[in-house]
């Protein structure tokens, strides 16, 4: 996750400066669309892109582009997940083929935008992390520590992602910058009422005046602070004669519960920005199997169909995709199956020649007999056609007399 860099050692910057000097909100932020964010990319790491020509699925190059290796630095979840990340995060995501069969992730562009046609892109960076050394041959920028291709790039013959949605981050970030008070204030009430104070009376012979008040003030402070540590086995405080100690503090029990709340506001908030069941991030089990099918409609199946469109409106045109050339995603792969509980649906497909015993072996992640009996498809004779039911009543007819006739010569 990308939380524990914070944990990593640096040698510029010590870990307070980098982490924990955020606000206590700002973190809980980040926390809540990492997790949103992980949750995510994990889910499109398990999504297969078929590749079809003529209608019939083929395992070719295209196939291995767009599901093992993209490109020469990145596996495919790896390259997914940069790209979802920005997507979302930033609305849009520009993938780029340097002509060697490597799709890559671009970090920067500029836009030449046109009215009818499609916009040009230009100075596209590639970040270093994204490519390997001599890759790509183009101008490397040392201060940017990528790579630029100077382009220019027409957007037809690159592969541009675009959600039609104002930006999630921007809209998590003015939610919780109006809702970091509430969390703020309950914190610093939490503190209040478990803070520990006391009044201590007696005969003090010192002026009353506001240095002297403040200096004594002081004083007992720090004669009491050992005394009211937490972490202390024990303690003792010297109180004289005609010296009263009185503790005001809260005797009631004080928890974190409101506190709580409001982060698990800023969590569930965010979980709905990004279309995912509350029940998800909480990591709640009760129908855990409801929430994952919600999650696959409202979050995951959009971003896979955005990315199969793209695809298919670029790798192939009009005639080649009519003619059965494209690209189709599967998803059944996020879901896990329990055999047992889908045991009686496979056998009525089977039975009804929707499926073939190689097509229930494709869809539960086993692999294929792949012999000719396998591919074939089978219907029971439990099923005909509507038209020919009234040329089948006699048959019928004729089985129930045939039992009747038999009935009466056993009799006899």
């Amino acid at each position: 996750m990308g939380l524990l860099s914070l944990f990593k050692k640096n040698k510029e910057k010590d870990l307070e400066g980098r982490s924990f000097g955020l606000k206590s909100e700002v973190a809980y932020q980040k926390l809540a669309i990492e997790m949103c964010l992980d949750l995510i990319c994990n889910a499109m790491a398990k999504v297969e892109y078929k590749t079809y020509e003529k209608g019939k699925n083929k395992k070719a190059s295209l196939y291995y582009l767009l599901n093992i290796k993209p490109n020469s630095k990145q596996n495919a979840t790896q390259f997914y997940s940069n790209v979802v990340r920005k997507l979302l995060l930033e609305n849009k995501a520009v993938l780029i083929d340097v002509g060697k069969d490597e799709l890559f992730l671009a970090d920067s562009y500029t836009i030449e935008q046109q009215a009818i046609k499609g916009d040009i892109y230009r100075d596209v960076h590639i970040d270093n992390k994204n490519i390997r050394d001599n890759s790509v041959n183009q101008y490397v920028n040392p201060q940017s520590e990528g790579v630029i291709l100077n382009g220019p790039y027409k957007e037809q013959d690159i592969i541009v992602l675009n959600l039609e949605d104002s930006e999630i981050k921007k809209c998590i970030d003015d939610f919780v910058t109006s809702y970091s008070h509430l969390v703020s204030s309950s914190i610093n009430a939490y503190k209040r009422k478990n803070a520990m104070r006391v009044t201590v009376s007696g005969d003090f012979f010192s002026r009353v005046d506001n240095t002297h008040v403040e200096k004594s003030n002081k004083q007992m402070t720090a004669q009491l602070k050992p005394w009211f540590e937490a972490d202390k086995a024990g303690g003792a405080f010297l109180l004289k004669n005609n010296y009263k100690l009185t503790d005001y503090s809260n005797k009631g029990t004080n928890d974190s519960k409101d506190t709580r709340d409001l982060i698990d506001g800023i969590f569930e908030m965010t979980a709905r920005a990004f279309h995912i069941p509350k029940g998800l991030i909480n990591g709640d089990v009760a129908g855990v199997s409801e929430q994952i099918d919600m999650f696959l409609m409202f979050a995951i199946n959009p971003l896979v169909q955005l990315i199969t469109d793209e695809f298919n409106g670029k790798l192939f045109d009009k005639e080649d995709y009519l003619n059965g050339n494209c690209i189709k995603h599967n998803t059944n792969d996020i879901k896990l199956f329990d055999f047992s509980k889908i045991a009686a649906a496979c056998d009525k497909l089977f039975a009804i020649s929707a499926l073939s015993a190689d097509d229930i072996r494709e869809i539960l992640g086993m692999d294929l007999i792949d012999e000719e009996w396998s591919k074939k498809y089978y219907v029971t004779k439990n099923y005909s056609e509507a038209e020919t039911l009234d040329d089948r009543k006699n048959e019928l007819k004729g089985g129930e007399k045939d039992d009747e006739k038999t009935k009466r010569t056993r009799l006899s």
